[in-house]
Order: structure tokens, then C-alpha cells, then sequence
């Protein structure tokens, strides 16, 4: 006989297992976001570049015509 209940014993295993499972789950989930927020960043930052280039090559375009 032991001093205690072993469905509390069962109740907290249990619970633990459940809490490590739903820390994958949650982790999985941050990661996930986290990537998709980096490429999004990505994404942004390349278009951004892309239009300076743009800006770039209009500027110098132009110097070239008011030079002829």
C-alpha cells in the first residue's frame, strides 16, 4: 500500500506527456512563423533593391540625355 493515489501518479504523467507534445507543437509553429516572416523580409528587401537599381539607371539616363 502506498501513501498516495496512483491516479494522481497517472494524471501527472499524462499531463506531462501532453505538455511536452503541445512544446513541439507550439515550437513547430514559431518556427514555421518565423520563416515566414524571414522571407517575407527577404522579399522586401529585394524589391526594395531592385527599385533603387531602377531609380539608378532612370538617374543616370537622364544625366547621359542632358549631356548630349
Amino acid at each position: 500500500m502506498v501513501p498516495y493515489s496512483r491516479d494522481i501518479v497517472d494524471q501527472r504523467r499524462k499531463y506531462g506527456d501532453n505538455m511536452l507534445q503541445k512544446g513541439a507543437e507550439h515550437l513547430a509553429t514559431q518556427k514555421q512563423f518565423e520563416a515566414d516572416t524571414q522571407a517575407k523580409l527577404e522579399a522586401a528587401r529585394k524589391k526594395r533593391r531592385d527599385h533603387q537599381e531602377a531609380l539608378e539607371v532612370n538617374i543616370l539616363m537622364n544625366v547621359a540625355y542632358c549631356h548630349d
